[in-house]
């Protein structure tokens, strides 16, 4: 079998919508395997993503001709074929179901420098992550990233957020807890006196007990939080 076929066997499995690099398919980047997307895409069998140099996806047609790939599609597509980066900001928020605000854009946090640019029609936001990305601590980093921007969530209330936070940090193993304590060390005093006060709230004193030194300076975090949404807020001086 030649390479030309090889790829389009490849391409064949994929489904109408998809989006897809040469390294998501683990093809090598040589000018041979460009030359054959090319002759591929110019037979209509793949479209170029527009914005986004050497992306595409298996045309699928609709009642008004090609339908392009949904955002969450293209949004998987490139955070698994650059490994740097996590989906963040108000889309991030829509998905974790704290907002029904849909966003008219994409935000990822990621190890490059800060950026915009428009990819199949979407506008991406590329901003700096506070902290090292490694795939294991992406669910962490987005929770902390939640912390971060509480009070700016739309469609919601701070005191709505940290009850719904509360049951996602309950599915944390303890390895996880501890890894997030030293994630948040790369985020401001709040994140981590709110951190605290729902470690304190659901695992115990001695497990918040890291962050306990973010109250010594007697700054108050003002998070618009009430004492009955977090009991234990005062202790973290948390208003």
């Amino acid at each position: 079998m030649n390479k030309a076929q090889s790829i389009r066997n490849k391409i064949g499995k994929l489904t109408p919508g998809k989006v897809f690099s040469a390294k998501s398919l683990n093809l090598d980047g040589t000018a041979t395997t460009r030359k054959i997307l090319s002759r591929l895409e110019k037979k209509g069998a793949i479209q170029r993503v527009d914005g986004r140099q050497g992306f595409y996806f298996i045309p699928k047609q609709g009642v008004f001709g090609t339908v392009k790939p949904p955002r969450g599609v293209l949004v998987r597509a490139l955070l698994t074929d650059e490994n740097k980066g996590y989906r963040s900001g108000l889309s991030l928020y829509n998905k974790l179901g704290l907002t029904t605000q849909v966003p008219g854009n994409i935000t990822i946090a990621c190890n490059m420098f800060p950026r915009t640019t428009t990819v199949g029609g979407v506008e991406v936001q590329y901003r700096k992550a506070r902290a090292p990305i490694t795939k294991d601590n992406i669910p962490l980093l987005q929770y902390l990233d939640v912390f971060m921007d509480i009070k700016n969530i739309p469609d919601t209330t701070p005191g709505k957020i940290v009850k719904q936070m509360k049951e996602k940090l309950k599915g944390l193993e303890k390895s996880d807890v501890k890894r997030m304590i030293k994630l948040s060390d790369y985020y401001p005093k709040r994140v981590q006196a709110l951190l605290g006060a729902l470690l304190e709230n659901l695992c115990g004193v001695e497990a918040a007990k890291p962050l306990k030194k973010v109250t010594q300076s007697g700054s108050i975090y003002k998070l618009g939080i009430k004492e009955c949404e977090l009991p234990n807020r005062a202790k973290w001086n948390i208003r």
